[in-house]
C-alpha cells in the first residue's frame, strides 16, 4: 500500500464515520457523533508499516496493554500503544496516533510527561497478557518484553 492509498482509506472510513453501521431499517435513525475512526487508523498503519518492513520475525501489537514496574516494589503500571513492534521479545518502536488535534489541550506538558515515562521505561522488563479468543485460549498467555534501552517513540497525527 502506498502513503496515498494509506491516507485515501483513512478518509474513506472518515466519510463512512457519519453512517449508521446497519443502516435504519427504514425507520427514522439518525446518527448524531460519528464514529471512532481511530481503531480503524491503528489497525491500517500497522498492516502499513508491516508491509514496509516485509519482516516476519517481529510482533506488531496494536491498541494492546503493556504492563510495567517502575520501581521493583511497586505496583505495575500499564500504558497503550496504538501501535508497538517487538522484535525477539525486545520492544523496539512505540507509536502514538492521532486521527484529531482535540488530545492537544497543552501539547507541551504531554509531550515532557511523555518523554520522562519513555526515559523510566528503557531497558525495563515488562509483560503483555494475551488472551487469543481466535484460537480458544482459555487462559492469558504472558508474553514477557524488554523494553529496548534505544526504544522509538513516535506520534503521528493524522
Amino acid at each position: 500500500m502506498t502513503e496515498e492509498e494509506f491516507y485515501h482509506k483513512i478518509h474513506l472510513q472518515y466519510l463512512k464515520s457519519n453512517s449508521l453501521l446497519e443502516g435504519d431499517g427504514g425507520f427514522q435513525i439518525k446518527r448524531g457523533m460519528a464514529h471512532s475512526v481511530s481503531g480503524y487508523t491503528e489497525d491500517l498503519f500497522a498492516l502499513f508499516i508491516a508491509e514496509r518492513l516485509k519482516r516476519n520475525d517481529l510482533i506488531y501489537y496494536v491498541d494492546k496493554v503493556v504492563s510495567i514496574r517502575l520501581r521493583e516494589s511497586a505496583r505495575a503500571t500499564s500504558f497503550k500503544p496504538d501501535l508497538l513492534i517487538i522484535k525477539n521479545n525486545v520492544i523496539t518502536h512505540y507509536f502514538d496516533l492521532k486521527t484529531n488535534l482535540g488530545w492537544n489541550r497543552n501539547a507541551g506538558a504531554y509531550l515532557t510527561q511523555k518523554n520522562e515515562f519513555i526515559s523510566q521505561i528503557r531497558g525495563k522488563k515488562a509483560w503483555i497478557n494475551y488472551n487469543d479468543r481466535y484460537d480458544n485460549a482459555t487462559e492469558a498467555i504472558i508474553h514477557n518484553v524488554t523494553i529496548a534501552e534505544d526504544i522509538k517513540y513516535e506520534m503521528l497525527v493524522l
